[in-house]
């Protein structure tokens, strides 16, 4: 049975309606339904010589227990099936309009052929069906207690739409039988393509969005640490949908990337700095940006292209994140040292800390580690000019930023122990100088640095009385006043729980700026102490970071950087 006449299902059509136009607008993968009428149609029976190509109605079943066998197939045309070829197929179902069935409730199913049928096809030269079975129903219509006719959907897989449209499987149509074609109730009456309502195939299916445009900033752009980035979503359905944004390094590992709406077919993301404050982008470092697209089912078939962004500035002259998974970014880190105990790079998830970017150095000192005399848990980094023996080192100028993000936890304390007020050193600067000739003794004195105290013995009003406030000092007041310390300026609590920044602005033989969470600290000027390295045989300017005390306790460091000045 052949025919042109594209028919439309009324039933199954307002349900689809109904669903579009009360779906939110804005609603992500919409998705699009398409129709496919029959484009060829027959009935076998069993025994019968005759091709019934151009009878009517279709049938499948026994229409009595001692009768003959029917079935039905049924052909959709290529040319239309193509049209889902790149399209995620959501669901598909064969609609055949049931005019009589045996009973209510007998189950009818479809198989895919794999051989083609025409006009001279009958039940001896019928084509070879798959033994698997598509899907089935055993709603019917035109039984006592059914309806007297209606629409009826046998469920078709996703492989087999996919399989057509794209060519990998024979689009030989499918073969409509009675699930137990010996019971004399399964027998049905279908419309063929002679009536009003001819086999339908009906395809759900989803269009991945479109490969995301990007808008802004402008290729090669150079700006701040934290641009915002935006670009385009479109989806073939309609509606918004998300982009994901990833900004890469020059090697082309991921920095930071998250995931924005879209609204109005753009979304806008801006590239977050650090907990602390700092920035997440370095200064003089180039970056690339790209963005992918979802619409709540389907990704973009790729990512954009990839665009070029800078932040200006100088770059780091030395970083250390502690990604390698060990100390091996700094100078000295206590290595076969008895005094030294307590580090280790640790993953921030098993701590229960927040990362602030990856990995994390934790520095510990435990009651019996300070009786044992084992204070230290720092690292240092070296900095001078020259290469090779010491002998060869110099320090012409130590200038620049240096810093180091932290995470002291919520419930760290410093401790009073019958007045004998403790010390934390948590960031340090330290000139290395030969004592007479070079190759000969050498020694290294701190010169300024920032440590905690316990509030209370500062007379800083806190959270508790025992909470760590950052203090400035330098090394001739620590020897005028071991009891106390000097502590020029005003003494500020430290934020708990989270991660901050502490950063040094050092203009050799004028100042040192200290920064606490973006906040100035306080100013230390070459008049109360020399900034920089000074005596004359000094070859080497060292930073530190770390627990360097006499109070137990433990805090976390990551990224700590210096970059240096012109």
């Amino acid at each position: 049975m052949v025919g042109l006449r594209r028919t439309v299902l009324l039933a199954p059509l307002l349900t689809l309606l109904l669903c579009l136009v009360l779906a939110p607008s804005a609603l992500a993968g919409a998705q699009a339904t398409k129709w496919i009428p029959a484009g060829g149609d027959t009935s076998l029976r069993e025994g019968l010589l005759t091709s019934q190509w151009s009878s009517t109605p279709l049938r499948s079943g026994r229409y009595t227990s001692a009768g003959r066998s029917h079935r039905t197939l049924v052909r959709f045309p290529q040319a239309v099936v193509d049209d889902v070829r790149d399209k995620n197929v959501l669901s598909a179902g064969l609609w055949l309009y049931d005019t009589k069935s045996g009973a209510c409730d007998r189950r009818v199913e479809a198989r895919r052929l794999t051989q083609g049928f025409g006009s001279s096809t009958i039940w001896a030269n019928q084509p070879s069906a798959t033994p698997t079975v598509e899907g089935s129903t055993t709603k019917g219509a035109g039984a006592a207690g059914c309806d007297a006719a209606a629409w009826i959907r046998i469920p078709i897989s996703k492989a087999t739409i996919d399989g057509w449209a794209d060519g990998v499987v024979a689009n030989h149509g499918l073969q409509v039988r009675a699930t137990n074609e010996s019971d004399g109730l399964a027998r049905r009456d279908y419309a063929s393509l002679e009536s009003s309502a001819d086999p339908q195939l009906h395809i759900t299916y989803n269009t991945p969005p479109q490969i995301p445009a990007l808008r802004s900033p402008a290729a090669a752009a150079s700006g701040d640490c934290d641009p915002t980035l935006s670009a385009s979503f479109s989806d073939a359905e309609g509606g918004e949908g998300r982009l994901a944004f990833h900004v890469l390094d020059g090697a082309g590992n991921l920095v930071v990337g998250a995931w924005a709406d879209s609204v109005n077919g753009e979304a806008k993301w801006q590239v977050p700095r650090n907990a602390d404050g700092s920035c997440k982008l370095n200064p003089g470092q180039s970056y690339t940006w790209r963005a992918i697209a979802h619409d709540g089912r389907d990704y973009s078939p790729a990512w954009s292209e990839l665009r070029g962004y800078s932040v200006p500035g100088a770059p780091a002259t030395w970083r250390a994140s502690h990604e390698v998974g060990d100390f091996s970014e700094w100078t000295w880190w206590g290595d076969g040292d008895p005094g030294y105990t307590g580090l280790a790079v640790v993953d921030p998830s098993n701590e229960g800390i927040p990362a602030f970017r990856g990995r994390a150095a934790r520095f510990q000192l435990t009651a019996d580690d300070i009786a044992a005399g084992r204070i230290h848990s720092k690292v240092y980094g070296d900095f001078h000019e020259g290469g090779g023996d010491r002998t060869n080192w110099s320090t012409s100028n130590v200038s620049g930023t240096y810093q180091a993000s932290y995470y002291v936890p919520d419930n760290y304390s410093v401790t009073d122990d019958a007045g004998d007020n403790k010390w934390v050193n948590i960031f340090q600067f330290k000139d290395q100088y030969w004592e007479t000739t070079p190759g000969g003794a050498e020694t290294s004195d701190p010169t300024w640095w920032i440590e905690l105290g316990r509030a209370s013995d500062y007379g800083v009003s806190a959270s508790r009385v025992d909470a760590p406030v950052a203090i400035v000092k330098h090394w001739q007041d620590w020897e005028m006043h071991p009891e106390k310390g000097y502590h020029p300026g005003t003494p500020v609590e430290v934020p708990r729980g989270r991660w901050f920044e502490i950063r040094a602005e050092v203009r050799q033989g004028d100042r040192i700026d200290f920064y606490v969470d973006g906040k100035l600290l306080n100013t230390g000027f070459a008049s109360d102490y020399p900034v920089g390295n000074f005596h004359s045989g000094s070859f080497n300017w060292i930073f530190g970071v770390g627990h360097y005390s006499t109070n137990p306790g433990y805090l976390y460091s990551d990224e700590s950087s210096y970059t240096r000045s012109p």
